[in-house]
């Protein structure tokens, strides 16, 4: 299993943003894109207004580190 298929729902994760800031949030759901069958997380961003989401491709996604 590769990294991409092991981020599942509810795992707490970080990428960076299309403006380069490193992001953090809770995978609400995994999707796959019409098209071309890309998968996305969608991602509720931590430490912002609730409900703010944000749909990033799989291979932008990463685990945060054990603390």
């Amino acid at each position: 299993m590769n990294a991409i298929t092991a981020i599942v729902r509810g795992e707490h994760v970080q990428f960076v943003s299309d403006d380069s800031d490193l992001l953090t949030g809770h995978v609400l759901d995994v999707q796959s894109h019409i098209g071309n069958g890309q998968k996305f997380a969608v991602i509720e961003i931590d430490h912002a207004l609730p409900g703010i989401v944000y749909s990033v491709p799989l291979d932008r996604v990463s685990r945060m580190p054990a603390p």
